[in-house]
Formats: structure tokens, C-alpha cells, sequence
């Protein structure tokens, strides 16, 4: 009964084999293995932190582009038509009452240039008309070209509100970007981990299904040998015991390889259409996973970030700074009138295109040069806020200061592991040879007679601890080489 249930232990390996292979297709047909960059490919589409992180980003873009509206050309018009009726002041007035309409028309362009000018034409016409006799000059068309500029001088010179709006907007837009890039990072690296469990869970199993092999050849030989009258019975159900051991453990690593692979699916996706997944091997991993030159470790993410937020509260302060000073502009003016028409002749026409022609030319100019000057005296307001911006300036900085400090000694202590990894993963592939050698040794001296099963068993037992510790040391040097990814880039 006891070598039924290693019969039975042989059946489930079996299905177990059936059921997380691949269905035996024709070669032209067969999947190729799922590699580190398809696997990227397919996690990146539609990723719902990337998704999110992106959805923000085009949310600041919106933003930013709102925050240039101050110095977009804005056109104003306008159409009034004004009637007065007074009671007569005089017997010349021509009657009881006097009544007076007047139509206004204007149009008129703005712009607001980054250093702080604003510029304003604006072109006023105006008509009047009137009953009263007492009029001796009564305009009926009058045209004022008008043009304003105005400069600071010291407090918005450099740096005013919508500039500073601005300048806010950009520092969000590029953090916007940073966290989209951080986002790409993070799910980056966790398709790479478990992409690399798989394959570490897959070399591990065909590890076993080695082991397993090789165990059956053991049984096989030890039958033939029993039959030849040299080993005894006891020692073929000795090593048909260890074949079920083997079988035992070739079913705890396709467990293990099952849950890998749900995980990998966990970050494929949709995208992700076929049946079970079959990645490189591990030793294509890990040649895929030899990176190039390192980015400065001022591109981190992180250390972006925090850099981007000292860069914003250095705005803040000189923006707050310039509050304390007086609000001076100069403000200069510029124009022409033209006038057509009179009341001295009630059937005069009026020429409209000589009177604009007239006032283009500035036959009548009139201009303005002054000074405006505003000043809080108290500045209560100002100062609080300024001492505001300097505090938080120097909290920036510090956090900045710790960041760096930080990643440096985070740098060091990954190229430590990564140094040591690979040391371990020589020491394992050397022991691994060592092993393989020694088991080689034993087969050939047990198949003459000279070697006894348990040496054999013990050097087999051997020889899968080695090669399952040399899979393991070259996945952790693939996982060095990952974190140190993050400390180059991503960053905490």
C-alpha cells in the first residue's frame, strides 16, 4: 500500500504538468516566452495610476495655458445712446425745455507684456444733437484716438501677481509630469519583480522536474540491478521513496509557479488575451536587466520634486518681497481729436471720413507724462506674509538638504548589496559545478557497484540545494540591479 501512494503522487505530478504547460501545439504555432519589455508593454496601457497621474498632468496643462490669459490682446466695444431733456435757463434757449441726445460709439485693444507695460488704444467717437438756439458751436461728429501706457517701476517691475500666477502654474505642471513619471516608474518596477518571480519560479520547477528525472533513472537502474541479483529489494523501495520525495517537491514549486503567475496577470491586465504564461528564462532576465550608464542622482524623482517646491517658494519670497515696496507707475497718454459738423447750419453734411482721416493724423494731439505712487504705511499685511515665505523657504531647503543626504547614503547602500550579490552568485555557480561534479561522480560509481544509494541520494539532494541556490543568487542580483533603478530614479 505504502509504493501505491508514491504510484498515485506520480499521476498528480503529471496532471499537475498537464495543467500549468502550455497545450503541445506545432512549433510554428507555439507561443514565444513572454519577455521583461512585452510584458512592460502590456501593464503601461491603461495603467490606473499612470491614467490618473496623466489625467492630472492635463489638468495643470489646463491651468498653466489659464494662467497666460493676462496677457492675451483683450477687444472691447461698446454702443450707448444718451438722451437729456432741462428746463430752459435763459429766453435764448428756444423754448420751455432743452433736449440733447448724444450717440457714443468705442472700440479698443489691451495688452499686457511680461515685464509689466500695459498698453490701451482705444478709438471714441461721439454725435450730438440739441434744440437749443442759445448753442453757438454744437458739434455733431467728434473722433478721440487715445493711447495709454503704463509701466511699475519697483514693486511689479519684475515679478507682479500674474506673473507670479504663472510661474506657480509651471512649478505644478512640472510636478504633474514628475508624478506621471514616478507612476511609469512604480508600475515599472513592479511588472519587473514579479515578472522576475515567475521566472525564478519557473527555473525552479525545471530545477525539480530535473530532480524528478534524474530520480526515475535512479529507479530504473536500481530495478535492473535487483533483477541482476546485485542491490537488494529494501533499496529499491529506498530510492523509489526518494523519486516520490522528489515528485513531492516538484509540486510545492508548481504551486509556487501558479501563484507567481497569477500575479504577473494581476499586473498585465486585459492586455494580457492568452492562457497560462510562459516567460524568458531567468538567464535572459538577467542579461535583459544590465543597465547602461547611471542617471545623475539629481534626476531622482523625488529629489525633483522637492527641488521644484524650493524653486516655487523662492518665487513666493521675492514676489512677497517686492510687496513691501511702494506701488509706483509711470503712466503716459497719447492721443487726437477730430471734429465735424456744427448747429450753425442745420443742413451742413457731415464728412465722417475727413474727420477720422484728421484724427489719424493727429492734426490736434494731446499727451500726458505722470507719476502714480501708492503706499501701505503700515505694510502689517506685507511683512507677516514675507516672514511666511521665508519660513517655509528654508523648510523646503532643509527637507531638500535631508533628501540629498538621503539618497546619497541610499546609493551606497544599494551598490553594496549589488557588490555582495554578485559575490554570492559566483560562490553559488562555483559551488553548483562542484556539486554537479561530485554527483556525476557518484552516479558512475554506483552504476559500477562502488557507491552505496545513500551517498548517491545525498549527493543529488546536494546538487538541487546548489542549483537552486545559484537560481536564487542570480535573481536576487537581477533584483539588486532593480532597486538600484529606484534609488537612481524613483526615489522614496
Amino acid at each position: 500500500m505504502r509504493w501505491t501512494g508514491a504510484t498515485a503522487l506520480t499521476s498528480i505530478v503529471a496532471l499537475a504538468f498537464a495543467l500549468v504547460s502550455p497545450p503541445s501545439t506545432p512549433a510554428q504555432d507555439e507561443p514565444s516566452p513572454l519577455s521583461v519589455e512585452d510584458a512592460l508593454a502590456l501593464a503601461l496601457v491603461d495603467h490606473p495610476e499612470v491614467e490618473i497621474a496623466t489625467l492630472e498632468l492635463e489638468s495643470r496643462l489646463g491651468a498653466l495655458h489659464a494662467s497666460r490669459s493676462p496677457y492675451d490682446f483683450v477687444l472691447r466695444g461698446s454702443l450707448r445712446h444718451r438722451s437729456e431733456v432741462q428746463p430752459a435757463l435763459d429766453l435764448l434757449t428756444g423754448g420751455d425745455k432743452v433736449v440733447t441726445t448724444r450717440d457714443e460709439q468705442s472700440v479698443g485693444v489691451s495688452k499686457k507684456l511680461d515685464f509689466g507695460l500695459t498698453l490701451d488704444v482705444q478709438l471714441r467717437t461721439f454725435k450730438g444733437e440739441t434744440n437749443s438756439e442759445n448753442a453757438t458751436f454744437n458739434p455733431a461728429r467728434v473722433v478721440r484716438l487715445e493711447t495709454t501706457l503704463r509701466q511699475p517701476l519697483l514693486r511689479d517691475r519684475v515679478l507682479d501677481a500674474d506673473r507670479r500666477a504663472e510661474l506657480a502654474a509651471e512649478s505644478a505642471t512640472r510636478l504633474a509630469r514628475a508624478e506621471v513619471k514616478a507612476a511609469r516608474l512604480r508600475a515599472e518596477h513592479d511588472v519587473r519583480r514579479k515578472h522576475l518571480a515567475l521566472a525564478l519560479a519557473q527555473a525552479e520547477m525545471g530545477a525539480r522536474q530535473d530532480a524528478v528525472i534524474s530520480a526515475r533513472e535512479q529507479v530504473e537502474s536500481s530495478r535492473a540491478r535487483v533483477g541482476a541479483g546485485t542491490l537488494s529489494q529494501l533499496d529499491l523501495e529506498l530510492t523509489e521513496g526518494e523519486l516520490a520525495q522528489r515528485q513531492g517537491e516538484l509540486l510545492d514549486a508548481t504551486a509556487v509557479r501558479i501563484d507567481a503567475q497569477e500575479a504577473l496577470l494581476d499586473v498585465l491586465g486585459p492586455g494580457w488575451t492568452g492562457g497560462p504564461i510562459v516567460v524568458t528564462a531567468l538567464q535572459e532576465v538577467a542579461a535583459a536587466s544590465v543597465s547602461g550608464e547611471e542617471p545623475p542622482l539629481e534626476r531622482r524623482v523625488d529629489l525633483v520634486r522637492l527641488q521644484e517646491e524650493v524653486t516655487d517658494a523662492e518665487s513666493e519670497l521675492r514676489h512677497r518681497r517686492g510687496r513691501l515696496k511702494p506701488q509706483l507707475d509711470v503712466v503716459a497718454t497719447y492721443g487726437a481729436v477730430a471734429i465735424g459738423g456744427s448747429d450753425l447750419r442745420a443742413d451742413e453734411v457731415i464728412d465722417t471720413g475727413r474727420v477720422f482721416d484728421e484724427a489719424g493724423r493727429g492734426e490736434f494731439p494731446n499727451w500726458s507724462l505722470g507719476l502714480e505712487v501708492t503706499h501701505e504705511l503700515g505694510r502689517r499685511a506685507a511683512k507677516g506674509s514675507l516672514q511666511e515665505a521665508f519660513a517655509l523657504l528654508e523648510a523646503d531647503r532643509a527637507r531638500l538638504r535631508r533628501a540629498r543626504e538621503r539618497a546619497e547614503l541610499e546609493l551606497q547602500s544599494a551598490r553594496r548589496a549589488a557588490r555582495a550579490d554578485r559575490r554570492r552568485l559566483e560562490l553559488a555557480r562555483s559551488q553548483r559545478e562542484l556539486r554537479e561534479r561530485s554527483f556525476l561522480a557518484e552516479r558512475r560509481r554506483f552504476g559500477a557497484g562502488f557507491s552505496s544509494r545513500d551517498r548517491v541520494s545525498r549527493a543529488q539532494e546536494e546538487l538541487i540545494a546548489a542549483e537552486i541556490a545559484e537560481l536564487r543568487a542570480l535573481a536576487a542580483v537581477v533584483e539588486s540591479r532593480i532597486r538600484m533603478d529606484e534609488v537612481l530614479r524613483l526615489g522614496g
